[in-house]
């Protein structure tokens, strides 16, 4: 049974700020915008930058990772090079990855200014 305190996350306000932006321009759910912003994080070979603020969005587990947990736990301890703790995955990995992930979504749409080409330019990336 997942905990409720660790089966939560909050964003920092910025991050908040730009999956709003995003949501807004692609027309796309803000779920759907973390788990575009997760995976583009998690692609990349070191671990994020750790982040203290959490005065943003709250977002539940179910909604983000959904039945991927085990696949996404393996790709962010491949990444952290360690094992993860089970209590801290999500509310504590999990954020770090969506907050670097939207940081550059929003980095990426910023330079590009177009749905079209910004949706181009991140599959590029995978």
């Amino acid at each position: 049974m997942i905990d409720t305190m660790s089966s939560k996350l909050k964003l920092s306000k910025v991050a908040t700020q730009q999956v709003d932006a995003l949501s807004k321009v692609l027309g796309l759910k803000r779920n759907i915008i973390c788990r575009i912003a997760l995976g583009m994080s998690v692609n990349l070979e070191n671990p994020p930058n750790d982040e203290k603020d959490t005065s943003g969005q709250e977002f539940n587990q179910s909604t983000i990772v959904g039945v991927d947990e085990m696949i996404l736990t393996a790709l962010i301890a491949n990444q952290y090079k360690c094992r993860i703790d089970p209590d801290k995955f999500f509310s504590t990995y999990v954020r770090l990855e969506i907050v670097r992930g939207l940081d550059l979504m929003y980095k990426i749409y910023m330079r590009i200014n177009s749905p079209t080409e910004f949706m181009k330019e991140i599959c590029k990336l995978a």
